[in-house]
């Protein structure tokens, strides 16, 4: 495999390894956290929106091995990083790369198609869209804040592509977990798990995973506060 000029690959670990570029967005500790928090089955059908390099999805074929993933990125040159990164760890048969919005991927599928997600994974732009930070790159941008995608608009696409009693889990910042837990159960998704994470020991969580089932039960699993980088 012959890497382009920014391009290097870093080590996941377990033989695992990414593609990453110097001129696009990398991703951070917070997708490891992601999928190591989801509780795939063999038998899943998994979706990974915002998939970018495609990290979450690669750990969760290796972790898990479920029947499928499909690992959903709108920004061509991250779907083609992606791509390149699940053919070089030889996970193609379980990996398929979809170049488009996840809006657009999920009108593909009604509510009465028989081909809908047992999981779905999300680390999302965390920012709204109005955010006074500025990205240094337009990919960056897209990946960090609500530019190409709105909480809502995910949701919407998470609640049309679920099965019943199907699980979407994301990792979201705290400062917006009530608004992303209001907009879950407005839509049917229940919130079912929750696990707060410090950046390190001794500092407030800045960020939490959840998992919601649509129209799941009510009762909500909080976990004890996790630290990042630690087992």
């Amino acid at each position: 495999m012959i890497l382009k000029e920014t391009e290097r690959l870093d080590d996941l670990g377990d033989g695992v390894q990414i593609i990453q570029s110097s001129a696009l967005y990398t991703f951070t500790s917070d997708s490891v956290l992601l999928a190591n928090f989801a509780n795939v089955k063999k038998s899943d059908l998994v979706a990974d929106y915002c998939t970018g390099s495609g990290i979450v999805a690669i750990l969760l074929a290796k972790k898990y091995q479920p029947q499928k993933i499909y690992a959903v990125e709108l920004q061509p040159e991250m779907a083609d990083m992606c791509l390149r990164s699940v053919e070089y760890n030889g996970l193609n048969e379980c990996i398929e790369v979809l170049n488009e919005s996840v809006q657009g991927f999920g009108e593909r599928f009604p509510r009465q198609s028989r081909r809908l997600f047992d999981v779905i994974t999300v680390n999302p732009p965390y920012g709204k869209k109005c955010t006074q930070f500025v990205s240094q790159t337009e990919s960056a941008a897209i990946a960090r804040h609500e530019t190409a995608l709105t909480l809502c608009e995910l949701l919407d696409a998470v609640k049309a592509t679920l099965t019943f009693r199907g699980r979407v889990v994301l990792v979201y910042p705290c400062e917006r977990l009530a608004e992303l837990m209001h907009e879950m159960k407005l839509r049917f998704i229940e919130p079912k798990r929750l696990q707060l994470v410090c950046p390190k020991r001794g500092a407030a969580p800045n960020v939490a995973l959840i998992e919601g089932v649509y129209r799941g039960a009510e009762g909500l699993k909080v976990l004890p506060v996790a630290i990042n980088g630690e087992e």
